[in-house]
């Protein structure tokens, strides 16, 4: 019962927040779900001497190569930061239907500012990763549509994603 209480305030806050505090350019939930994707990334410990063999591996077609290698160059991990190379990696993947690369993907472009259509971008390919039921997929939706980040925006259209975001967290938890 905590846990539902739990996950109902962090839904309501979250929703709140998007709802109530206009963000120009992008918005702190999706600054917090990509940091929470960067700092478990970070924990993977890949060497600068383990890229040749990831690059290696993404170069010769292998999905979830491409996918690490496209998240390496996004957060400066092992390799010099690049967004570009980030995209062009995790898109590799992403086209291959990885569902996480599609999600993280649609997160790259909603907050790398520099691409042409990023928001339209982004949201494109998360909506990839919510067809799969990725649940940071649906609740960067949420906030997408809450914004109007490539989108018009939409209330009940938000509500819609973050509700079955916060459905997919409680039935992991029940």
């Amino acid at each position: 019962m905590a846990t539902r209480a739990k996950l109902l305030r962090v839904f309501c806050s979250a929703l709140f927040a998007c709802l109530a505090i206009p963000c120009p350019g992008s918005c702190q939930v999706i600054d917090e779900l990509t940091a929470q994707g960067k700092s478990i990334f970070k924990d993977l410990d890949i060497t600068p001497q383990m890229v040749p063999l990831i690059q290696q591996r993404a170069a010769s077609g292998e999905p979830k190569a491409q996918c690490t290698l496209g998240r390496m160059y996004f957060i400066g991990q092992s390799v010099d930061k690049n967004n570009e190379l980030a995209v062009q990696w995790m898109t590799k993947a992403a086209n291959q239907n990885l569902p996480h690369a599609q999600t993280q993907l649609g997160m790259i472009y909603l907050v790398t500012t520099d691409i042409p259509g990023n928001y339209a971008l982004g949201r494109e390919w998360l909506l990839k990763g919510a067809s799969r039921k990725e649940n940071d997929a649906l609740n960067a939706l949420g906030v997408v549509y809450s914004q109007g980040l490539g989108a018009e925006i939409n209330g009940d259209e938000a509500i819609k994603y973050f509700r079955q975001a916060a459905e997919a967290v409680w039935k992991l938890d029940c």
